[in-house]
């Protein structure tokens, strides 16, 4: 004997049951997500403390949000390039390299202090110059 599953879809808690399931399974897979982000971002704490290292000691020559950030994320990959994480996906590096900026106190600090409406102006054309990928001195 077997049982479909339309034949459930009948009972009125069956979508909201399903509603739940959905969410439930959701959160669970965001959390399980983040738990490998963070353990992945374990296994680099050098290179990444490296280039915070580099990046405290040349953030001074970037003037916007955007810059900066871009120059981050560009330190980040340089040290993430190197050994056995060169070989690890493009996103999963993204989101360890987003993990990293959200988790640093002296990124944020970094970051922070370049906020600003003359930073937001200059870095929305910085934005745009790279969607375009113009490279401007």
């Amino acid at each position: 004997m077997t049982i479909l599953l339309d034949d459930y879809s009948l009972f009125s808690a069956y979508d909201d049951g399903m509603k739940t399931l959905q969410e439930r399974v959701e959160e669970v897979c965001k959390q399980r997500r983040q738990e490998n982000v963070e353990a992945f971002a374990r296994e680099v704490d050098v290179p990444l403390k490296t280039a915070r290292d580099i990046i405290k000691l040349s953030a001074d020559k970037y003037d916007t949000v955007f810059s900066v950030t871009q120059y981050i994320r560009q330190v980040c990959l340089l040290q993430l390039n190197q050994g056995q994480p060169k070989y690890w996906h493009p996103e999963l590096k993204a989101s360890i390299i987003d993990h990293f900026i959200q988790s640093e106190k002296d990124i944020q600090k970094i970051i922070q202090s370049r906020q600003g409406w003359w930073s937001a102006v200059v870095g929305f054309f910085q934005w745009l110059l790279w969607i375009f990928r113009i490279d401007v001195l």
